[in-house]
């Protein structure tokens, strides 16, 4: 629906002509609107409204989707994608709608899989599926083109692991908690919690159901139990700081913080945090991958930092055990190829925040505050040009990297 503003009036827009969308396309929409319209949220309102008149005549969900998703795939103009966006939103809110374009699920359980296939954008549909719906809306959420979509289904996915409705079909009572497992595997991966804290907190009030257990205590022991199924540290870390909640109970904060603590206390080297990583950068860019979780999370200041620093402790050291500067300013390469070699890892996301980037940083500025610094990155460039071009390349890089190049 158009958003609402007070002016002009309903009876105006009514009596007013707009740029119509049919034989069009929303960004041609948006070009007449910005050339007719100078004041930005009459603007708004009005291709919203022209955008709305050409809508009503799609018949079905399944119809409006129809229309919906090749614009979406097209449109060029973030204003554009954006009203798409938001009307498939909309359309997404009634529960059946995604079911009749995925098609049929063997239980609930399968159809929450497959919608996490969607949302990831490899979806197969089954039976009575849409399949060029399916095919469009792998597309779009692969290319994350409807964000405000893809949080309504992750928001139906956290209300129906919430549900009392049974994952399976099956007699067996501990199907449910097998499937269960599946489920966990797959939402709770070692970057973060796919859909984010409602997913964790769904997560946690449906293992409450399955061990029955309720109350203020149950969620307790349910938040345990998602733990302790969680095979390596980092996801348990993970888990907690997706749970971590600063309105929540004072005891369930202090519960969460307490096991934070105590979690980045046994992470206390870098295999431990990245055990499967084959190469020294995936080891390290894990390591910066937790710290910034940590960093972006709701912990007060008084955990977050000194749990932030240690990680930045552990990099630190690393860097300097293992010689990785040393390595990268191997003065057996020439002066050019070494310096670019430190500037790239300083942009290559395996310095966390701290001590470790300055460590990185600090040898790079100690090679631009060389009076011979110029001389010595074009000293083995015979041509003017080139030398020229190399140094310009440098600068390009030193830019992108986050240094001060004036």
């Amino acid at each position: 629906m158009p958003p609402s503003m007070p002016s002009p009036s309903a009876r105006e827009v009514d009596s007013r002509e707009l740029p119509e969308l049919k034989g069009s396309t929303l960004d041609e929409l948006w070009r007449r609107m910005d050339a007719r319209v100078s004041d930005v949220e009459e603007r708004n309102y009005l291709a919203h409204v022209a955008f709305v008149r050409t809508s009503v005549n799609w018949n079905g969900w399944l119809g409006k989707m129809s229309e919906l998703l090749p614009i979406a795939q097209s449109q060029k103009d973030e204003r554009a994608r954006a009203m798409v966006d938001e009307m498939m939103a909309d359309i997404l809110v009634s529960k059946t709608v995604i079911k009749d374009v995925i098609g049929v699920s063997k239980h609930l359980g399968d159809a929450m899989m497959r919608i996490l296939d969607l949302l990831e954008g490899k979806c197969k549909p089954t039976k009575f599926a849409v399949e060029e719906l399916v095919a469009l809306l792998n597309q779009l959420f692969a290319a994350n083109l409807l964000p405000r979509s893809k949080a309504i289904l992750f928001d139906r996915l956290e209300r129906d692991l919430a549900s009392a409705v049974r994952l399976t079909n099956s007699e067996d009572q501990n199907a449910d908690k097998l499937f269960f497992d599946t489920i966990i595997e797959r939402v709770i991966t070692h970057h973060g919690v796919l859909g984010g804290r409602p997913m964790a907190a769904g997560l946690t009030e449906r293992w409450g159901r399955l061990s029955n257990v309720g109350g203020a205590t149950g969620r307790k022991r349910a938040m345990e139990g998602v733990r302790d199924k969680l095979t390596s540290g980092q996801r348990k870390f993970i888990y907690l700081l997706a749970m971590y909640d600063p309105s929540s109970d004072p005891e369930m904060r202090g519960l969460i913080e307490n096991q934070v603590r105590d979690l980045a206390g046994q992470l206390n080297t870098i295999q431990k945090i990245a055990p499967e990583a084959r190469t020294e950068k995936a080891r390290l860019q894990e390591v910066c991958g937790m710290q910034r979780l940590v960093l972006d999370s709701k912990l007060p200041d008084r955990l977050r930092d000194p749990v932030a620093g240690k990680f930045d402790e552990l990099v630190s050291d690393y860097i300097i055990s293992q010689g990785v500067i040393e390595r990268l300013d191997d003065k057996r390469l020439p002066f050019r190829d070494r310096a670019t070699r430190l500037v790239t890892f300083c942009a290559s996301g395996v310095l966390t925040v701290g001590r470790a980037t300055t460590i990185a940083r600090d040898t790079v500025v100690s090679y631009l505050r060389r009076k011979d610094f110029i001389a010595a990155l074009t000293e083995e460039i015979p041509d003017p040009s080139d030398k020229e071009k190399a140094i310009k390349e440098f600068y390009g890089l030193l830019a992108k990297t986050g240094f001060d190049v004036k």
